[in-house]
């Protein structure tokens, strides 16, 4: 599938598959129901917080594409302000952290067993991607509010993230670790905040995650890439340690193009190589495609076992897995890092992903969007990721991200 045969798939994809289904499900008093199974069919009327974070967000960059895709820019300006009308709803009361899951009317309901209502810094950052989004919409008072909000919310997720405080769920940050996904999405949001503010807090956020990730002591070398980095290095041959996530490496790689864009940071000269290293590492050759987590040296995760960690426990029964997000977050970082390189290798990449893609997810029957989550051969699998909710951002993020793009990218 060649790079223009690729941009008419992305366009009917996200016009005629994915947004259609999405309008059905969006909810006339602010937000989008997402309690979907793997199958489409509707659950629960409640929200996570994340979720609506990320379709607040959504709405508003398919607004300002109208041009491009020819949708009602008004329509999806509107979608935008009232899901971040839901999003003030899911607020704590200081206004530094958001309630993980809430009914329809925006209720805070416990998200465990202790009754915690706030248990997530992701949920936090999603929430930082809606406000921005939709304050770009809005008039003075509703952008001002949802810029300060957006604002509060970021200084107080970077402020936790640095200290190891900032709560992880669904999936905890095992003791002893740090890992690659706070900072990663601390990066994203910082940097969208950045792109529609230019405020001078935001940048500095970007900078000092950035540095995390690929200074000194970071999380990513020229050869090596820590999902989890142990602070004990008597802990480096642990599966925690030695197994890879490439779909993280794949969005984190396209997110440090986008931040130094914005910001005073550059570009590691060996990111290029990273991104075919994990996509290499990762690619099934007995049946196609990304496996969700693979060993460090490529194959099924090894290490020594901690035992009692929720994440490891994910990676041992899910690690191969074929998830939607992997996927169109690897085709995404082939067609930005072609671009941004010249090298025809990773239009060479995008066109098996695309391949494996297209033939894969979307659903059969036509009428049913993608089906997002699928076993190592490619059947789909009804069980929950992460959430238990039917994701509406990694998808039409990407393809409208592409869309994007120049033509006549290799």
């Amino acid at each position: 599938m060649k790079a223009a045969t690729r941009r008419t798939v992305y366009r009917e994809q996200l016009l005629d598959r994915i947004l259609p289904w999405w309008e059905n499900a969006v909810d006339p008093h602010g937000g989008v129901f997402t309690c979907f199974s793997n199958g489409g069919d509707l659950v629960s009327g409640n929200k996570y917080t994340w979720s609506q974070g990320r379709w607040a967000w959504l709405s508003r960059e398919l607004a300002e594409s109208a041009e491009l895709t020819l949708l009602d820019a008004e329509l999806w300006n509107e979608r935008a302000r009232a899901t971040a009308r839901h999003l003030e709803l899911t607020l704590t009361a200081d206004g530094s952290e958001v309630a993980f899951v809430t009914d329809r009317a925006g209720t805070h309901l416990p998200a465990d067993e202790s009754g915690a209502t706030s248990v997530s810094v992701f949920a936090d950052l999603f929430a930082v991607l809606g406000f921005t989004g939709a304050a770009s919409a809005a008039d003075d008072a509703d952008r001002s509010r949802w810029n300060d909000a957006a604002h509060l919310l970021l200084a107080s997720a970077d402020r936790r993230v640095r200290d190891g405080s900032a709560t992880s769920a669904p999936y905890p940050v095992p003791a002893g670790f740090v890992d690659l996904g706070r900072s990663m999405l601390l990066i994203n949001a910082a940097t969208e905040l950045h792109r529609r503010t230019g405020s001078e807090a935001s940048r500095k956020i970007v900078e000092s995650a950035v540095a995390r990730i690929t200074g000194p002591g970071g999380q990513w070398t020229d050869d090596r890439c820590w999902e989890l980095r142990p602070s004990d290095q008597r802990d480096s041959d642990t599966l925690l340690a030695t197994h890879l996530n490439p779909g993280h490496i794949l969005e984190m790689s396209w997110m440090l193009l986008d931040a130094a864009a914005i910001s005073h940071t550059e570009v590691p000269d060996w990111l290029p190589r990273t991104v075919l290293r994990a996509l290499s590492t990762g690619w099934d050759e007995q049946h196609g495609g990304i496996l969700r987590f693979v060993d460090n040296a490529g194959g099924a995760p090894t290490g020594r076992l901690l035992g009692d960690s929720p994440y490891e426990d994910l990676v041992v029964e899910t690690w191969d897995t074929k998830l939607w997000w992997v996927h169109i977050e690897g085709l995404l970082a082939c067609e930005m890092f072609a671009l941004h390189t010249g090298d025809a290798t990773f239009g060479v990449w995008a066109d098996r992903l695309a391949d494996y893609i297209f033939a894969t997810f979307p659903d059969p029957a036509g009428g049913g969007e993608w089906l997002q989550i699928r076993d190592r051969a490619g059947a789909p699998l009804d069980r929950v990721v992460a959430l238990p909710v039917k994701d509406p951002f990694h998808v039409p993020r990407a393809l409208l991200r592409m869309l994007q793009l120049p033509e006549g990218t290799p």
